[in-house]
C-alpha cells in the first residue's frame, strides 16, 4: 500500500496493487458490463483512477466503486482509494453515498433490500411471479405509494431508510387485475385512477367496472397522461350511469 499526497484533501489518497485484499459486500450494486467497458476504454490510453479513488471502509470493503475497482483490475492499473473509518453499517454507508454519486434507483435499492431479507420486498418478488411483464419500478410504486405515511418523503426515500410498507395491498391486488385482465396493459397511475373510481361507484367488483367501460367503448390508450386517462374514464363512467350517480374526482 503506498499512499499519495494530496493537497488539501479531506482524506488520504492510497494505492495498491493487491486486488485480493479488497472485498465486496452484499449491498454493492451488481455490476453493469456496459458501465465496466466504458470505464476501460477511457481508462486504456490515459488512466484517471486517481482523480475517481474508490471509497472502502477499515476492513478495505467497497463502499463505492465496484466499477472502477474492477476497470483498474482488468487493466493492470493500482486500485486508488480512500479510507471511510465512519462506524455505520454497510447499509447506512453506501446509500448515503450514492446520494452524492450515481444515486440508486428504486431497483437498486429493493435487490439491496432483497439480499437483507427485508419481508415486504421478498412479498413484493413473490407478487411479481405473476406479473412478469410488469417494470419493477412501477409495481413497487403501485403497492408502496400513494399512502399517508409518507408525507412529502417519496417511495426512494421511504426504502432508503426501511420505513416502506404495503399498502391496501388485497384491494390494489383485485383492482390490478382487473384492469390488467380486460385493458392488456398496466401503467401505475391508470390503474390507481381506476381503483379510485372502482371505491367511488356502486359496482361490487372491478372485473365488472371494467368490463362495463369496455362495452361502452372506452379503451384505454397507453400514451395517455394520467390526466387525460382520469378524464376519459369517469366520462365513460358516467355515461353508464344515471345522472344522480355521476361521480367526479
Amino acid at each position: 500500500m503506498e499512499e499519495i499526497n494530496a493537497n488539501n484533501a479531506t482524506h488520504v489518497i492510497y494505492k495498491s496493487y493487491e486486488y485480493s485484499n479488497f472485498k465486496f459486500v452484499d449491498y454493492n450494486r451488481n455490476i453493469c458490463e456496459k458501465n465496466l467497458t466504458k470505464l476501460i476504454d477511457l481508462n486504456k490510453e490515459r488512466n484517471r483512477f486517481h482523480l475517481f479513488p474508490i471509497v472502502v471502509d477499515m476492513s478495505l470493503n467497497i463502499i463505492d466503486g465496484q466499477h472502477r475497482y474492477e476497470a483498474s483490475k482488468q487493466l493492470n492499473s493500482p486500485i486508488h482509494y480512500v479510507i471511510d473509518n465512519c462506524d455505520e453499517g454497510h447499509w447506512d454507508q453506501i446509500t448515503k453515498v450514492n446520494i452524492a454519486g450515481k444515486k440508486h434507483d428504486i431497483t437498486d435499492i429493493f435487490n439491496m433490500l432483497l439480499k437483507d431479507n427485508d419481508p415486504t420486498c421478498i412479498e413484493l418478488k413473490l407478487m411479481l411471479e405473476d406479473f412478469p411483464w410488469m417494470p419493477l419500478g412501477n409495481f413497487i410504486r403501485y403497492f408502496l405509494g400513494s399512502g399517508e405515511h409518507m408525507g412529502k418523503r417519496t417511495i426512494l426515500d421511504l426504502m432508503r431508510c426501511k420505513q416502506h410498507k404495503l399498502l391496501n395491498k388485497e384491494h390494489k391486488l383485485i383492482c390490478l387485475k382487473g384492469f390488467v385482465e380486460t385493458f392488456k396493459y398496466f401503467k401505475v397511475g391508470h390503474v390507481q385512477s381506476f381503483k379510485l373510481l372502482w371505491q367511488n361507484s356502486n359496482v361490487s367488483n372491478p372485473y365488472e367496472l371494467a368490463q362495463n367501460l369496455k362495452a361502452k367503448g372506452f379503451i384505454p390508450v397507453k400514451s395517455w397522461s394520467v390526466s387525460t386517462f382520469k378524464e376519459d374514464l369517469i366520462r365513460h363512467y358516467n355515461k353508464s350511469k344515471r345522472a344522480k350517480n355521476k361521480i367526479s374526482i
